[in-house]
């Protein structure tokens, strides 16, 4: 499989990766790396994913000067993305139900009433509001 058309952080320090074995492929999606330099004896202290591990390896040769035999090395077969799931036991339901009595409805239209010839609340507030009292009955 060829990356030379694609460049996103996965694919770009593809071609530093040294390989152990003709026939193997690097985890380049959730493979581990360290960087290793055969010039000064450099190895990165802990594995890390292809991209964080390709900016070390720039770094690297940039600062150091080492840019001849810089490599990536997979190590282990770890991914940073283990798979965990979570149980949740149902103890209360997340949202409560409201359970509206008719009597609460007759109230709240009353005291709206009283809103409204009181002139609190104009006409089409009053209508808007009692619409949406109504809709709660069904």
């Amino acid at each position: 499989m060829s990356t030379d058309s694609h460049q996103c952080g996965k694919t770009r320090y593809a071609e530093y990766v040294r390989k152990t074995r003709a026939d193997s492929v690097p985890n380049l999606a959730t493979g581990s790396f360290v960087v290793t330099c055969d010039t000064c004896g450099y190895k990165s202290a802990k594995g890390m994913l292809i991209e964080f591990a390709g900016e070390e390896l720039i770094q690297h040769m940039q600062v150091v000067g080492c840019s001849g035999n810089t490599f990536l090395e997979e190590i282990g077969n770890t991914s940073h993305f283990e798979l965990q799931s979570i149980e949740v036991q149902p103890e209360s339901p997340i949202v409560e139900e409201r359970n509206i009595a008719k009597e609460g409805i007759v109230e709240q239209l009353t005291k709206l009433a009283s809103l409204k010839e009181k002139g609190v609340l104009s006409n089409e507030e009053f209508l808007f509001i009692k619409k949406e009292i109504l809709k709660r009955l069904k």
